[in-house]
């Protein structure tokens, strides 16, 4: 599934970000260049099958009080790291988030700069409006859903989870030049016990200018 949205970027004080994703394949086997918060992990990437992206991904997880895994941080400790107003995360998903993990990273782009990156959502849940666990995105103080235990995309998982959505891809088109800042996060719902999680790959900004992708590996 391929998504595309069009965003505006704070315009001022431009020149204090780098001018591309730094590590947006993750592929230093570390998050040098990233912010994190919670259960966040680089790992060898599951998504292996991409063409020249190396062989590490970001996996962000809900933890599991069944598997003794609770180190990660409350909803409101996520919104204040990705700076979302209170509340932004429960009115997202409209239910009660309890907790999960994030990422951020900022830098500067053009307008018309078109940012892309690969998404999987995995779960242990099973389809309950009580209990939907959910993996978003968030641009600039902004919060858009990639997908919740409803998803229609969801088969059986070859990892440690019960099912995934399998490799989706998300891109949107920068509407005014200024720095961007882009968070990732996965959020437990109405419980703590079941675990979900979400894998990152393959950021790339690519210019309004010429055809060459501006990613830092």
């Amino acid at each position: 599934m391929n998504t595309s949205i069009l965003v505006n970027s704070e315009s001022e004080n431009v020149t204090s970000f780098q001018s591309a994703i730094i590590n947006g394949g993750f592929d230093t086997g570390s998050f040098t260049g990233w912010s994190t918060s919670g259960m966040s992990f680089v790992d060898k990437s599951e998504l292996e099958n991409i063409p020249s992206k190396g062989i590490y991904s970001a996996l962000l997880l809900t933890g599991a009080a069944e598997d003794g895994e609770l180190n990660v941080f409350s909803d409101s400790v996520i919104e204040s790291f990705l700076s979302l107003p209170n509340g932004t995360l429960d009115a997202l998903i409209g239910k009660d988030t309890i907790e999960g993990s994030a990422i951020q990273q900022t830098f500067a782009a053009k307008a018309g700069d078109r940012l892309s990156f690969d998404w999987n959502f995995f779960t242990n849940e099973s389809i309950s409006e009580d209990f939907n666990d959910f993996a978003f995105v968030t641009i600039n103080g902004v919060a858009f859903k990639l997908s919740d235990t409803f998803s229609s995309l969801f088969s059986s998982s070859s990892n440690d989870f019960d099912t995934e959505t399998g490799l989706n891809t998300f891109s949107y088109t920068v509407a005014e030049p200024g720095n961007l800042t882009l968070g990732f996060g996965v959020l437990d719902v109405g419980d703590t016990m079941i675990g979900s999680g979400l894998l990152i790959d393959n950021l790339k900004l690519e210019s309004s200018i010429s055809d060459s992708a501006i990613t830092i590996m």
